[in-house]
């Protein structure tokens, strides 16, 4: 329907009812098609302004990481560019950011050791795109029923909210210069996950929060979903470390006492097969 033919209905609809109260219908219905339009356009604004204040928000965080990284070697920077687990995704905007101003390229398989002090291979991080609990719900639940990022999901139930984030959970390699790195997803407490949201984007005060893993780790005969971890956050661009808490399973057991490096190589052999089989 048109302009005249919108206002045309007013007149016809309206004139009987308001003309003896002295009201005109085509000033009446100018008003109303001027509310309806006004709130058209602030509901389109809210949105915009939303979407321009997280990519302003994304836009300062990176250039405050910038600043941070400027004094990494480009060995360290293409370390933070192959640990997707461990790092966020503003971390490797950074990273890239600076190594594409040096003129170098991106090389993500070495790095330099802090220990020893030599260039190795690097190690991949084992990492889940999602928890387990989005895992197995059906392709309509995801849609419907979800919400999940690069760091936040959110599955809504009836009777309650599910709600993870990601994290890293590091294994000592004691025969070797680095670590094996497990990026998981962690449940969190509401109060706990609104905290983090609130405060993902910032350096602000590290927190300790409890949780629980939230995926199944193939490399243990026992589940891991639902050992009980402190999520202790990190700044800097860096996801939450997880602390496990005691009990007798295998993997506190290799978190305390470490792994070694043929363990770890196999581990990774294992879940690149894997991923290749399911591809």
């Amino acid at each position: 329907m048109g302009l005249l033919g919108l206002l045309d209905f007013f007149i016809t609809t309206f004139k009987v009812g308001y003309a003896g109260a002295g009201i005109n219908p085509i000033f009446l219905g100018l008003i109303i098609l001027l509310l309806v339009v006004s709130k058209e356009q602030i509901g389109s604004l809210n949105s915009k302004d939303a979407e321009i204040g997280e990519r302003k928000l994304n836009g300062a965080l990176i250039e405050s990481l910038i600043k941070d990284f400027n004094v990494k070697s480009d060995l360290e920077l293409n370390e933070i560019l192959n640990n997707d687990s461990k790092y966020t995704d503003e971390a490797k905007s950074a990273a890239i950011s600076i190594l594409e101003n040096r003129g170098e390229k991106k090389d993500t398989k070495k790095f330099r050791c802090s220990v020893c002090g030599e260039i190795h291979d690097e190690l991949p991080a084992l990492g889940f795109k999602t928890p387990f609990h989005y895992d197995i719900l059906n392709e309509d639940d995801k849609r419907e029923v979800a919400e999940i990022s690069n760091d936040f999901c959110l599955i809504h139930h009836p009777e309650q909210t599910d709600r993870f984030i990601r994290a890293v959970l590091t294994i000592q390699v004691n025969d070797a210069c680095e670590n094996l790195d497990y990026g998981v997803w962690v449940s969190l407490s509401e109060e706990s996950f609104k905290e983090y949201e609130r405060n993902f984007k910032k350096d602000s005060e590290e927190k300790v929060y409890f949780g629980m893993i939230c995926n199944e780790i193939s490399d243990y005969e026992e589940s891991t979903i639902g050992i009980h971890v402190n999520v202790n956050t990190r700044n800097g661009g860096i996801r939450p470390e997880i602390i496990p808490h005691q009990n007798d399973h295998k993997l506190i057991s290799d978190w305390e006492n470490g792994i070694t490096i043929q363990e770890a190589e196999k581990r990774v052999k294992l879940t690149l097969e894997a991923l290749g089989n399911n591809s």
